[in-house]
């Protein structure tokens, strides 16, 4: 059995418009060093995070404690949102929901997200075979992960997108799912 905890990141510094620099704000850091606490029983045999700063720095703590490296994968980043004018933005996530290839422009789909998510955890799964791997990643992109190994919808993606820092456990027998469950947060 090797064991996924999928970690969505803590609370991010909405004021910086660029995904890929977004960090974390002090309650995000604060959030972060709670999630190493509660997560401090679990063994973790290596870490990976997407390159957007907020998902390292929500593993940092984590990996200080275990005295892990986080190693980034580029193919485990958020989606791509493309040209979406922000009022926009409800219509267009419940399109794609609707619709699994439908993108915008300059955008992603969701089976596009899906894709790369999926390979980039195959492969960590046949690196990590009967280990204990944690995963930092965004919300949409755990979102559609969790649809495509699981029974997870549009009204549960709302719900997961409200809460930052989340964390999935997903137990696999080779690459198929055996398992997935919500922990509950302190």
């Amino acid at each position: 059995m090797t064991t996924l905890y999928l970690i969505r990141h803590a609370q991010s510094d909405s004021s910086v418009r660029d995904d890929n620099l977004r960090p974390l704000t002090e309650a995000g850091q604060r959030q972060a060093e709670a999630l190493a606490e509660t997560l401090q029983k679990v063994e973790f045999d290596a870490l990976y995070a997407s390159t957007y700063p907020r998902t390292s720095e929500t593993l940092k703590p984590l990996a200080a404690k275990q005295n892990l490296k986080i190693v980034p994968i580029f193919n485990l980043r958020e989606r791509v949102l493309g040209q979406v004018a922000p009022e926009q933005a409800d219509r267009h996530r419940k399109a794609q929901w609707a619709d699994e290839n439908y993108k915008a422009e300059q955008g992603e789909s969701i089976l596009e997200v899906e894709q790369r998510n999926l390979k980039s955890l195959r492969s960590i799964l046949r690196m990590h075979p009967g280990q204990t791997i944690g995963v930092g990643t965004h919300g949409f992109a755990l979102s559609v992960i969790l649809r495509a190994l699981g029974d997870f919808d549009y009204q549960d993606h709302l719900a997961l997108i409200e809460k930052s820092p989340c964390v999935y456990r997903l137990d696999f027998q080779g690459e198929k799912i055996a398992q997935i469950e919500e922990i509950q947060l302190n």
